[in-house]
């Protein structure tokens, strides 16, 4: 998408057709570092620079180069190269983009003749690759008769959701091929099965579905009849709710309350967040105005500290989002009539509640919620003694389907099936995960939630302080050592522990293939239904070539070092111990305001620990951290680390011991 993307934004920011980019480029002097912002950023800024005075030539050339800097940053990211860059790709009949990447690499770019038909000549070998390993069997085509078929288009139709009930009417579109008409788009694989004549039960395969109607369908399974007191209490469905709606639920109906959620996120409500929110947090806006327009007697907004963690550590907490909701939700809807009056009324609620405590600390919570609402301690005990046994019943419910799933994928070694990892919000929930279960389902493949498996035996790092994270770290560990379950994490845009997370998830899975999906408002299908298109054929090339044993060897992980405090020692990688105070250990302190780290160099000097304070951070500095990360991590992260990376390069002493002190660049500090 690299040339659409250049296309694109000369177009709309500057009126220039794609042939006129790079003889323009050429000619920019000074080009603006535009760095490597995606297109919804990149408008603004060039409109920016233009009103700085910067020439067209300068800020057509800075858009060159930012696409330049995205693939060195986020694609190449810290992997070495060569010294024979070959450039391929349609964007290179720009001849501006491969000068710009021969400057910033510094490097020889060899481009061929046709950069944009070199992709077909890298079918042909991967597929003779396949013949000869035996991945697929050989068979004829005709070129000339692909080449003189008819073709043309029919009028498209809307989905009307088949046995699956499906709602989200998805334009279907039709294309007449030699006289017959093939249906094809849409969320799911539907239409591709009616094509090939494949009946299959998606919804049976679909577990993430059952994962939902286990947290919000008590159409079965009511509490007890109780006289209720004729109030409601609005629960928002968002973040932890998705999680823990039975608990609660259950609970406030004992105690005579009716229950009430959103219907669905409004639009409007995503239009008043006064932030550049995650997906999660933009739906908890949406869904807030709906419920609002409920008007409901109470509003109970928790904010959930930490989770349960079946064999986890109890000291646990959520993202700062999600612990922020009942506060900047209240604040972003202040001047609504529901909100006004429930304030005033003192039945705004924002009980902060900790999961990862003991069920004792949980009850008290819950029971202090209560007296709030006017119920009194006896009431509320006995409500939550059968709200907690409900939920307790449904955690064995999902942990019984999980058994019975894992059985039946044991007894056919053939088969395999995608868990999906991500949090209750984000991934279990329909208005969130954009249909990706149901996707994968309707290809056959079963299709299971990562907190169905028997996660409490599974041993977690001790640095991870996320609860979402030591979860999900748990279920990794598990799938990355079944040969039949491959992972599928749905993550979201600007999440910041999984910008941290993602690299133990990777870590985890070692060479077994997975797939992350990040999701905003702004994803669409089409390219949701090409990956996972793409990571199954991964998967079954995959299983195969274990087979035939010729996977390539794991690459061995090198050997860290680490320290003693109470020793007082520091351990290099050979495991060999110095004290603190050698003159070969040499403990580095990035800039973190000059104030903070050159007082602790002092500190640590004048303890007899050799330390020195870096310079504050430059354009250099974070250039070298975001070609050796992600680039999602947070700022700080990225400059400690084009910090140490910087040092290294330029350092004089080869054989010092080099400790780096490195803050913690997200969540508390530890």
């Amino acid at each position: 998408g690299t040339g659409s993307f250049l296309e694109e934004a000369a177009i709309e920011t500057m009126g220039l057709g794609m042939e006129s980019i790079a003889d323009i480029a050429i000619l920019g002097l000074r080009p603006p570092n535009f760095n490597d912002q995606c297109a919804a950023f990149i408008s603004s800024d060039i409109k920016t620079a233009s009103h700085e005075g910067l020439s067209r030539e300068d800020i057509v050339a800075g858009l060159v180069y930012s696409v330049c800097q995205n693939y060195n940053n986020r694609v190449k990211g810290n992997r070495e190269i060569g010294n024979n860059i070959f450039m391929q790709g349609g964007v290179c009949y720009n001849r501006a983009v491969p000068l710009a990447m021969a400057a910033l690499t510094g490097k020889k770019i060899v481009v061929p003749p046709d950069p944009g038909l070199i992709g077909a000549f890298g079918v042909a070998l991967e597929m003779k690759r396949r013949l000869n390993s035996g991945l697929i069997a050989a068979q004829n085509f005709s070129l000339q008769a692909l080449r003189d078929r008819e073709i043309e288009y029919e009028k498209s139709f809307v989905c009307h959701g088949g046995k699956e009930k499906c709602d989200r009417k998805c334009e279907i579109s039709r294309i007449r091929i030699e006289g017959r008409i093939y249906p094809f788009g849409g969320a799911c694989n539907r239409w591709y099965n009616e094509r090939y004549n494949i009946d299959l039960d998606a919804a049976k395969l679909n577990l993430v579905r059952k994962h939902e109607d286990l947290t919000f369908d008590f159409s079965d399974k009511p509490p007890v009849d109780l006289p209720t007191n004729g109030k409601t209490i609005g629960l928002n469905k968002s973040f932890f709710i998705d999680a823990y709606y039975p608990l609660f639920y259950d609970f406030f109906s004992r105690l005579g309350f009716q229950v009430i959620l959103p219907d669905h996120p409004a639009a409007a409500g995503i239009d008043q967040k006064r932030s550049a929110f995650c997906y999660p947090a933009e739906l908890a806006h949406g869904f807030f105005l709906n419920l609002l327009d409920k008007a409901p007697d109470y509003l109970v907004i928790p904010q959930v500290k930490g989770t349960l963690v079946p064999g986890g550590a109890n000291d646990n907490c959520t993202c700062p989002i999600s612990q922020g909701e009942p506060y900047y939700l209240a604040s972003t809807f202040s001047n609504h009539q529901t909100i006004k009056k429930l304030t005033s009324e003192k039945r705004l609620l924002k009980p902060v509640l900790n999961f990862s405590a003991s069920t004792y600390s949980i009850k008290q919570s819950f029971v202090e919620l209560a007296s709030l609402i006017g119920v009194s301690k006896g009431a509320a005990n006995a409500a939550f003694e059968e709200a907690h046994k409900l939920f307790e019943r449904l955690q064995k419910e999902r942990a019984e389907i999980g058994r019975d799933f894992l059985s039946r994928l044991e007894e056919d070694p053939e088969r395999f099936a995608v868990v999906i990892f991500g949090r209750p919000y984000n991934a279990f929930v329909t208005e969130a995960n954009m249909g990706i279960p149901q996707k994968i389902a309707s290809r056959g493949i079963e299709v299971i939630p990562f907190d169905f498996l028997p996660l409490a035996p599974e041993r977690v790092t001790e640095s991870m302080y996320w609860s979402s994270g030591q979860l999900i770290l748990k279920g990794a560990s598990l799938v990355a050592r079944h040969p039949q379950l491959f992972p599928c994490y749905i993550s979201n845009f600007s999440c910041g522990p999984d910008s941290f997370l993602g690299w133990y998830f990777r870590e985890q899975m070692g060479r077994k293939p997975f797939i992350l999906l990040e999701l905003d408002s702004h994803v669409a299908d089409a390219g949701l239904e090409t990956r996972i298109e793409a990571f199954l054929d991964i998967i079954r090339n995959y299983r195969q070539l274990e087979r035939q044993k010729i996977l390539p060897p794991v690459k061995i992980k090198p050997r860290a070092a680490r320290y003693d405090l109470e020793k007082r020692v520091f351990i290099d990688s050979q495991g060999r111990s110095h004290a603190f105070d050698s003159p070969q250990v040499h403990l580095i302190i990035p800039s973190m305001g000059a104030r903070v780290n050159e007082a602790a160099a002092a500190v640590f000097n004048g303890i007899g620990i050799r330390t020195s304070a870096l310079a504050p951070a430059d354009e250099e500095v974070l250039k070298l951290g975001r070609g050796n990360s992600s680039c999602k991590e947070c700022l700080p992260l990225q400059l400690t680390l084009g910090s140490l990376i910087k040092y290294l390069r330029d350092r004089d002493q080869d054989n010092e011991l080099l400790v780096y002190f490195m803050p913690t660049a997200a969540g508390p500090c530890r």
